[in-house]
Order: C-alpha cells, then structure tokens, then sequence
C-alpha cells in the first residue's frame, strides 16, 4: 500500500484547506489497508487518524481509535521499540486533549519507561515528551511539575541547536512561571523565546503564546501602557496566523484589561511618582496588580467563530432591538433567522468564504400583506443597522442580491421551490417536484429560525423537511444510479484504454457526484449544491457515510487500479445502504441493475396502499388465469369478485414497503416468464400430491436451508394465530380452510399449507420484509388471522367480525 502517497494526498487536502476530507481520505485507505492485511499501514494511519479526530476535538473517537491502535501495536511491534512508543505517546496526547488527564499520565509514563531503556537522554524524542508532560502537568495544576519537564526538554533543545524548539519550549516556560508567580524568570524566558522568534522570522501561535507571557508580566507589575502594547500585537500575529479565534478574543480581554487599568490609574488621586513607581521591570516596585482581569491561559487557539453564531450574536445585539423600538406591533408577524443560500447557513463557512456574501446579516421574512404596510420601512430600518460587528464586515456581492434582510415568504418560496405558495397544508402539492432543485430544497430548510413570528415559515420548512415524495425519490435514486455506472463503473476504464486522461477525470467525478448524491437520496434528504455534497455527507451519519469519504478520496487520489477497485467498492457500499434500507432486492455493486426496480418502484410509488392492494390481486388474478390444473380448470379461476376480496384482505394488513417490493418482484417474475401462482399451487404439492411434486419440483427455484428455516418459523407463528381465531369464531373458521398440514387432502389444501407455499415463492427481500411484518406483529400481540378475516368481513359488507359469525358467512 502506498503510504506515502496517501499521507501526501492527506498534507495536499490541509494545504487546500479541506481538512473535512481527511477523515474520509484515512478511514478509506484504513479499510484498503485491513482488506490486504497490512498490519503496518493500518497502524500507521490510525496515528494519522487518531491525531485528526484530537485536533478536531472529537475526542469520542479519539479513543475509540486509542484501543485500535494499541492493538495493532501489540501484534506488529515489539514493546520496547520507538514504533511502539509514537503509539502509545499518541494515545496519551489524546487522552489528555480530551480532558482524561490520569489515563494520559499513565500512557506518557509507559513511553518514559520504553525511552529510557532504548534512547539516549539527550534525543530529541525525549524533549518532545517532555514538552508534552508539562502540557499534562499544567492541565492537572501541578506547574511544579511541568516547569521540570520543561527546563529538561529545554536543555535537550539547546545542545541539540533546534532554534525554533528552544523558542516553543521558552514560551511554555514564560507561561508556566507566570502561572506560578515566578515573575522576573518568566520575564527572561518570554523575552529569549521573542527574540528566537524574531531572528527566525517566525509569526504563529507559540510566538503570540510569548507575547501573550511578557503581557501578563507587565499588567501583573502595573506597567499596562506596555501590557496593553504586547496584547495588541499579539492579537494582530493570532489574527494573522489562525484568525480570530476564541484565543484572540482571550488576548482581546487582556489588552482591554490593560486599557482599563490605565484608565482607573490616571483618574486615581495620588501624584505622578506615585503612578511611575510601579514601572519597573527589575522586581523593586512595592505595588502589586491583580491578575483576576486577565487571562493567562495560552493554550493552543480555538476554532474561528462561524458565520451562523456571529450573525445571531448581530441579530440579538442590534437587530432585535431595532425591531422592538420600531416595529413592536408587527413582531407577531415577522419571521427572523439566517437561511437559504450561503455557506454560513449550513455552517460550513471558513475563513475563505468570507470573501463574498458573508458577515454579519440577517433575515427578516414577512407575508405579501405585512410587507404592503412596512415593507419599505423594514428596509430602510435595516439598511441603517451597523455593516460591522466585533470586527467582521459584510461582504456582497451580486450573485447574493436579496438573499439577506427584508423578504416576502412568497418570495423566498419562489426562489427556491418555484411556487409562490405560502399555505403549509398545500406546499407539497404546489411544488414541482420533478423539476425543482435540490440544492433550492436544501436551502429552504437549512440554518437557524430565531423568532418565528406567524408561525408560517417554520410550519412551511416542517413540511418541505419531510423530505421527497416517494415516487421522486425512487426516480432520484434510479437516475443518479445510472448516472454512477456510466461514468464510473464503465466509460472511466474505457477511456484511460483509450488514453483519454482528461475525459477520464470527468467521468471520476461525476462518478463521486452521483454516489454522494445517492447517499442523500437513501437518507431521505435533500442534497445541496454541487461544492456542498461532500461536507454534508457528514451531517447524514451512519457507517456508510464514514466509508463513503474515504472511498471518495482514493478514488480521487489513487492510481488506476486503485481508483478502479475504489469505485466498485463503492458500489457495494451504496447497493448495501439500499438493500438495508429496502430500496432494493439485492446487493448487486453495479448500481445500473437496479435502475429498472427503483424505476418501477417510482410508478407503483404514486398510487395509494388500497390501489396497490387492488393492482396486486388483479396481476395475481390474471396469473391465475394461466394456472394448468391436474383436473382442468377450476372454478374459482372464474371468480373474480372472490378472489379479489382474498387477496385484498391479505394485502390490506401489509406496510407500503412490502407492497411495493411483492408488486415488484410478481411483475418482473411474469415478464420473465416465471408465474409465481403456478410456483405456490406446484409447492404445496408436496404435502397434497408427493409423487407429482417429485416430478415438478426442479422447475421451481430451489430453497437454501436458511430460507426454509425462516419459512418455517413464519408457518409455526401464523398456525398458532390460527389456531386462536379458530377457538374463538368456530363458524367463520369452519367455512374455511383446515388449519395443520397433516390435515391436507388432494384437493383439500390446509391453511399451513397454502401459507408455506406462497411465501416460498417470495423473493430473498420479501421473505425478509415479510418475517419483519411477522415478528413485529408477535411482538405487539396482534393476531393477523384476525386481521385479515376483519378485512374480508368488511369487504363483504358486514359490520364485524361478530357480525359474520352470527350470521355464519362464508368467508373462505
């Protein structure tokens, strides 16, 4: 396996910056890696994996991925082996970013012991799990402990000249003196960590970190015109390198400390020599500040504030403010979020969408009759609202006209379903559902509603979240399946024999496109536009979205071959998401063979449970029809009215799932030639005619013993609510079938009987639906012979059960 090439593609994608790629690149290449048993691979990546879900803070998995990977160490490794140590020194990172500080101490003192016996105690190994026990250390409070660790990690770096590790090691050393008081000595490390950080021309996190100390050494000896000084910058390097993150606004509190600070000073009483004495850096002041107003913590930075949070923030600071002084009347009527169009209102915005269409905004949806009486003053009242909060500015453009402020719902309905309907209860109806957007359904029910107002909007984004008709969403799937091999599981191998690297690409892509969009339409959602589908692959869950990421990214990174088994691994993945969720019948990978099932599904999908339960018992009637009898044709393949109630009342019982898939699978049978009937009536031959069955049975599809075990649990349950019905209205009972098999005569065929001959003709899928159906029932004690016999009684005419036993109807 190429390692190599996947830790490549893995710094390609953080270069890119879509590191929500990466897990997806890793646990794809993880999987490849299990299939060929490379048991180094595999360890190799779960480090990777197990460093991305820390840095991440997704800790949970974190250590789900520790128990793997010390695993995999304790097969492939020995113990006392550097290999064997990274591992366990990257377990104990995680547990200790995850807050399991003990369970850290434990895993870093096991590489303390395995380093002592096999490194030197000058390598830089040593240093760098030094430096990751006094991390540990501060988290527990012990900075007695960590400043050790330090000064020995420090002494390591110094002789072995890594410049850029002496000037990190000295800003933790700043930070841990300030944390024990120990101000001059953090002073001299703060400095000499700034001035490393100068000569090597380096601007990061660590550096502002050194800042962040010399600050704190300046507000603590009351010299705040040079805290406040130190903080800025810091602010600006933070700003510069990762943002303004959560450690920016820390740094922010800080210089506003000092600021403050300076202000309660020149307003004291007391005269200028007073003031000046505490500007001092040689330890003689005799004044002391207290250090509550500042924060000292320069741990590694948060993540940057998404759009989503700073717009709510923007909206309760001065949008609703705004509302109540000048439109309190109308508040019942004026719907207030962020959504539709735009990254932010996913929340998948990063500091590259900022560059358009983003800042702090909001929406303001009102009715066609609220905008008639202030729709012109909505706006001019929102234009006038600050375009800058907290130092983020908006930023449009034209593409994002009226996406932000004042929108009628009519509108906003148009522009991204197509129809100005406003009425919840008709939304469904009105929108054309084959030709409406996925990426405008997406929209219309992503982001956050803050005050609901009329309650309209929020009722119309229920409705629209139900998710696609179920005729549309079976011609989704069918489509996009066949869109998916064409392009993937065909033309790409035809084009790279052909030399075409370019059409090659294409067809790669469009290949992934139509498989993410296969994993919306399985789940029931809507998938947003094109540059959106992977990132929220994330927000649908499951197994199958973990694997379809990594499967995308080698297929996107790979060489041929391995690009080509990626994509029928995919395959697989997909059809198996379908069959488990009984979409299909089968776990064929070459998703094109499932095009016709989803197809016909779609068209059975737009009549009602009763129309179905009604086509059901007409095909079967006209199968009937074509039934060869021994003793010529029987009179009851002449009775349509009571062959209809029959089956009807049968079908009557089912869910829609099952009606689809026995619709389905009678009507591909007959097209192929096979009639099920014929099948049923030739199967329970077996009990009423042995020899002539002997003679038949090799024209029916042969049943494996797992399929017959499952038959048989079926038939023993189903007697058994038989046998209750029976017992309690004898007279129906006795119009009808025998109940037990051993009581079948040549043309008396028991209900077990007929029962075990018709479900063995079901399909893999239907016997599996139909045991579901089964147990289900058994589980909530319901009797489906009951079931059934109320059906048939109310097809009749009559009022109940008890109604046809008093009047002894034959029902048979």
């Amino acid at each position: 396996m190429d390692i190599a090439g996947i830790l490549e593609a893995e710094d390609r994608l953080f270069n890119e910056n879509r590191a929500e790629e990466v897990e997806g690149l890793l646990i794809g290449a993880i999987s490849v890696a299990l299939d060929e048993q490379d048991g180094y691979a595999m360890l190799s990546l779960l480090n990777e994996l197990i460093g991305y879900y820390r840095e991440t803070s997704r800790y949970e998995d974190a250590y789900k991925i520790a128990t793997e990977i010390e695993t995999v160490a304790g097969q492939i490794l020995p113990e006392k082996s550097v290999q064997y140590a990274t591992s366990l020194l990257n377990i104990a990172t995680a547990y200790r970013a995850g807050g399991r500080l003990e369970d850290a101490l434990a895993y870093y003192k096991r590489v303390e012991v395995i380093y002592d016996e096999i490194l030197e105690p000058d390598s830089m190994l040593m240093a760098s799990l030094r430096n990751n026990e006094s991390l540990l250390y501060q988290e527990m409070g012990a900075f007695e402990e960590s400043k050790k660790m330090l000064e020995v990690a420090l002494e390591i770096v110094v002789a072995k000249g890594e410049h850029y590790e002496e000037a990190v090691t000295r800003a933790n050393l700043a930070g841990t003196c300030m944390q024990l008081g120990e101000l001059d000595e953090g002073y001299e490390y703060a400095a000499g960590a700034i001035e490393l950080f100068n000569e090597l021309d380096v601007t990061d996190g660590h550096f502002a970190a050194a800042l962040s100390a010399l600050g704190s050494y300046y507000y603590i000896k009351g010299e705040f015109a040079a805290g406040a000084q130190v903080f800025k910058t810091a602010m600006l390097t933070m700003e510069t390198s990762l943002g303004r993150n959560g450690y920016y606004e820390r740094l922010k509190a800080n210089y506003e400390a000092c600021i403050a600070a300076m202000e309660d000073e020149e307003s004291s009483v007391g005269d200028e020599e007073d003031k000046n004495a505490g500007d001092s850096r040689d330890g003689e002041a005799d004044k002391t500040v207290s250090t509550e107003k500042i924060n000292t913590d320069n741990s590694d930075a948060d993540k940057p504030m998404r759009g989503m949070d700073i717009c709510r923030e923007y909206y309760f600071a001065v949008g609703a403010p705004m509302l109540a002084d000048k439109f309190s009347e109308y508040l019942g009527d004026i719907t207030v979020g962020l959504a539709g169009e735009g990254s932010d209102c996913y929340g998948y915005d990063d500091e590259i969408s900022r560059d358009h269409d983003w800042g702090p905004e909001f929406c303001i949806w009102v009715s066609d009759e609220v905008y008639e009486k202030i729709g012109e003053h909505l706006e001019k009242a929102y234009a006038e609202l600050p375009a800058e909060y907290k130092g983020n500015k908006r930023s449009k453009s034209v593409q994002g006209a009226g996406r932000r402020g004042v929108i009628k719902v009519s509108d906003y309905c148009k522009r991204l379903l197509g129809t100005t309907c406003t009425n919840p209860e008709m939304i469904r109806e009105e929108i054309d559902w084959r030709n409406v957007s996925d990426a405008g359904l997406s929209a219309f029910v992503n982001g956050d509603i803050w005050s609901s107002g009329d309650g309209v909007l929020v009722a119309l984004r229920e409705k629209i979240a139900e998710g696609y008709p179920e005729s549309i969403r079976y011609a989704k799937l069918a489509e996009s399946c066949a869109l998916f091999s064409q392009a993937g599981q065909y033309n790409y191998n035809r084009c790279l024999d052909r030399g075409d690297m370019i059409t090659a690409d294409i067809m790669k892509a469009d290949a992934c496109r139509e498989a993410m969009k296969i994993l919306y339409y399985v789940e029931n959602k809507f998938a947003p536009h094109d540059k959106w589908l992977l990132k929220g692959i994330e927000s649908l869950g499951g197994e199958e979205a973990m694997f379809m990421k990594g499967i995308l990214a080698l297929i996107m990174s790979g060489d041929r071959q391995t690009t080509a088994d990626s994509i029928e691994k995919l395959g697989t993945v997909l059809a198996m998401a379908m069959y488990k969720r009984d979409i299909i019948s089968d776990v064929d990978p070459y998703l094109d063979h499932h095009t016709e099932e989803l197809m016909m599904k779609s068209i059975y999908a737009c009549e009602s449970d009763e129309e179905l339960t009604l086509k059901i018992a007409k095909v079967e009637f006209a199968a009937f029809d074509k039934v060869k009898n021994e003793g010529g044709r029987a009179s009851c393949q002449n009775d349509w009215p009571t062959f209809g109630i029959m089956r009807r009342s049968q079908y009557l019982t089912w869910n829609r799932t099952m009606l689809l898939q026995y619709l389905y699978d009678f009507e591909r049978e007959m097209r192929h030639g096979h009639n099920l009937i014929t099948e049923k009536y030739g199967r329970m031959m077996q009990s009423t005619a042995p020899e002539k069955y002997e003679e038949i049975k090799k024209h029916f599809p042969e049943l494996t013993d797992e399929k017959k075990a499952i038959i048989e649990a079926i038939c023993e349950i189903q007697v058994g609510w038989m046998e209750e019905f029976s017992a309690e209205y004898p007279k129906l009972s006795g119009k009808a079938r025998t109940v037990h098999t051993y009581d079948d005569k040549f043309y008396d065929t028991s209900y077990e009987t007929y029962l075990r001959g018709e479900i063995s003709t079901y399909s893999d899928k239907m016997l599996e639906l139909y045991a579901r159906f089964i147990v289900g029932l058994s589980q909530e004690n319901k009797n489906l012979a009951r079931m059934t016999m109320e059906n048939s009684c109310r097809l009749y005419g009559y009022e109940s059960l008890e109604d046809a036993e008093r009047q002894q109807v034959s029902i048979n």
